[in-house]
């Protein structure tokens, strides 16, 4: 596992076994607040993300807290998923 620290968050990221077709990596992004994951996979050409970091409403809260740039505006991020859901 290889990790990257600031000074509020930890992202640690790890090869996963989970596709033998494409490359994939797990990316954890630890907070004091909590925690965040995400999946990508990748080939020659391009990446992709399999698994999104923001999956429960609360994680918007805490990726625009933890968020260094550009900062997330929560109100409006929160007023635009209750406009389209």
């Amino acid at each position: 596992m290889n990790s990257w620290n600031s000074s509020r968050t930890t992202r640690n990221f790890e090869d996963c076994a989970l596709n033998k077709l494409y490359a994939t990596v797990r990316h954890r992004f630890v907070t004091p607040k909590g925690e965040l994951s995400m999946v990508t996979q990748s080939n020659q050409y391009t990446s992709w993300v399999t698994e999104h970091s923001i999956k429960e409403k609360q994680d918007i809260d805490l990726l625009g807290e933890c968020m260094t740039s550009p900062k997330c505006d929560v109100a409006a991020a929160n007023h635009e998923v209750a406009a389209n859901t």
